[in-house]
Formats: C-alpha cells, sequence, structure tokens
C-alpha cells in the first residue's frame, strides 16, 4: 500500500469517527444522556411480547435508542460508509446496518421524523432546532 493510500484510509477513519462523535453528542444532548453512555450502550433492553405475532422480543433501551440514532445520522446524514462508520463504533457492518433499519422503522412513531429532522438541523454548521 502507497503512502498516498495509507494517508487517505486514515483520513476516512478519522472523518467516520469524527462524525460520529458528532452525531452521538447531539443525540444525547437530546435525550439527556452523556455521549458516555450513547457509546457504551448495549444489553439485552427490555423482555417484550409481540402484540400480533405473540413472539418475545427485546425492546431497546434509552441509550440503546440513542445510539441507534447516532449511528442513524452518521451513516445517513454525513453519508459515511457502514463499514467506516462501523470501524469507528468498534462494531460490525451488520450490526450497524441493523441499527440503521430499527430507525427507520421508528419513524412511523410519532415525531420520530421531527425529531431526526431536528438532530440533523443541529449537525449543520451553525444549526439549531
Amino acid at each position: 500500500m502507497s503512502m498516498i493510500s495509507r494517508l487517505a484510509a486514515r483520513a476516512e477513519r478519522a472523518v467516520s469517527q469524527l462524525s460520529l462523535e458528532a452525531s452521538v453528542h447531539v443525540v444525547a444532548a437530546r435525550r439527556g444522556l452523556t455521549p458516555d453512555a450513547v457509546r457504551q450502550a448495549g444489553g439485552a433492553g427490555e423482555v417484550v411480547r409481540d402484540a400480533t405475532s405473540g413472539r418475545i422480543a427485546r425492546k431497546p433501551g434509552d441509550d440503546m435508542r440513542a445510539k441507534q440514532e447516532a449511528l442513524y445520522l452518521t451513516v445517513t446524514h454525513f453519508g459515511r460508509p457502514v463499514r467506516s462508520v462501523a470501524r469507528a463504533a468498534g462494531l460490525s457492518a451488520p450490526a450497524v446496518l441493523k441499527a440503521v433499519r430499527a430507525v427507520e422503522d421508528r419513524r412511523d412513531e410519532g415525531g420520530m421524523d421531527r425529531i431526526l429532522d431536528e438532530l440533523e438541523l443541529e449537525l449543520m454548521p451553525g444549526g439549531s432546532p
């Protein structure tokens, strides 16, 4: 790998890391969480039974939902590649895709579109809702 290729790869990682950090901070502030709580989110969440199918599923907690939203914004708002975001977050690419899909599924919930629009405004230079 040439020196230019190595520098380009390093720059790609840095941009994804900075984009993710910006998203984490904005989402954390909106949800009243610390950025560390969003970064470290994981775990099982609440166990619920789907009313339609009767299947048992896990409903993510606020910290996990915030992490999913930060990953979503990093991929969609900043246009960062999923693999690059996954590396920046210490996750697998399928885990990032799953988070993005989870947020897309929640867009039908009341007010979620508005919240995501406001978060995107906050991520713009000089932006605020």
